[in-house]
């Protein structure tokens, strides 16, 4: 008897985890439980759907149900702008207007000290005195070609030691006017001009101009002594656009054309030297191109016989 009742027991333990395996739901369908329960007969089981096979008659691999179709993946199109009524009109972004191009200044009409480019040295130092200036000293050369010619003539006459050569360079260049004043130093009080000539091919022009306006040294770095370099250098800048304007060059200060002819500014040294250059680099070209005319036009010497 007790074999019978463990044999029965068993089997129901193992139909109830058969039944969980397979997710057979025994007793959801049953009405109550107990003393009134209704018999093992009315029990529903509802097993799981099967699968969509379908199985051909061949035997052959059991075909699926058909993959559902690819949706199309459509592009993004660009929204379009709607107009809508009552809307305001889009706004258009602002667009940089170009600076108006100033004319280049013409720097062959700057004065310098009262001192003007294309002028002879002669007109030079008549103005200077008149301006108060005192010539420091001066520099005079003799064109290279002239200087050759002289050396040879000098050499043909037996000269040879180097001080009596250049003597006799130089009586020759004095004879024949083609030395000529090349640079000249003036001052007046702590204003220093320093002036660049043009050889006698090109009428001994002046062609460039350095001013330099020295600052007092003496002042040590007090507040006093800074705000009287900082008024100096307020002073200077000031003096200079009211003579000359504004530059052309707004960063690097230059007024003209720094190929041709042009005019700078600047400020420097813990004295606050103030500095000026004029010069025109054409005056200087048309120097070396007449030099060459010169010496193109003067007769070959003989040096080679055969």
């Amino acid at each position: 008897m007790i074999k019978q009742l463990i044999f029965f027991a068993l089997i129901g333990w193992t139909g109830i985890a058969f039944a969980q395996d397979l997710d057979i739901s025994l007793f959801d369908d049953v009405p109550n439980l107990g003393n009134n329960a209704a018999p093992l007969d009315s029990l529903r089981i509802t097993p799981p759907p099967a699968p969509d096979i379908r199985i051909s008659l061949d035997n052959s691999t059991p075909i699926l149900p058909p993959p559902a179709e690819p949706v199309p993946v459509i592009p993004p199109t660009p929204s379009a702008a709607i107009d809508l009524p009552g809307a305001p009109p889009p706004q258009e972004k602002p667009t940089q207007k170009p600076k108006p191009v100033r004319p280049v200044h013409d720097v062959t009409t700057f004065e310098v000290s009262d001192f003007a480019l294309g002028e002879s040295s002669t007109n030079i130092f008549k103005q200077a005195q008149q301006s108060g200036f005192k010539v420091l000293g001066t520099q005079e050369n003799i064109p290279l070609f002239y200087a050759t010619e002289y050396d040879h003539r000098c050499r043909q006459q037996r000269i040879w030691t180097p001080e009596a050569l250049s003597q006799c360079i130089q009586d020759y260049a004095c004879h024949e006017k083609t030395r000529y004043i090349a640079e000249a130093t003036l001052q007046r009080k702590n204003e220093f001009v320093t002036l660049y000539f043009t050889s006698n091919a090109n009428d001994n022009a002046l062609y460039k101009i350095i001013y330099v306006n020295k600052g007092d040294n003496s002042l040590n770095f007090t507040r006093v002594n800074k705000m009287k370099k900082q008024q100096r250098q307020t002073e200077f800048w000031n003096a200079v656009f009211d003579k000359y304007g504004y530059p052309d060059d707004e960063q690097k200060y230059i007024w003209g054309d720094p190929t041709k002819a042009y005019m700078k500014a600047y400020v420097t040294g813990s004295a606050y030297d103030a500095y000026i250059i004029l010069e025109d680099l054409r005056l200087s070209n048309e120097d070396y191109f007449a030099a060459m005319d010169i010496e193109a036009e003067r007769p070959p010497r003989n040096q080679f016989r055969f």
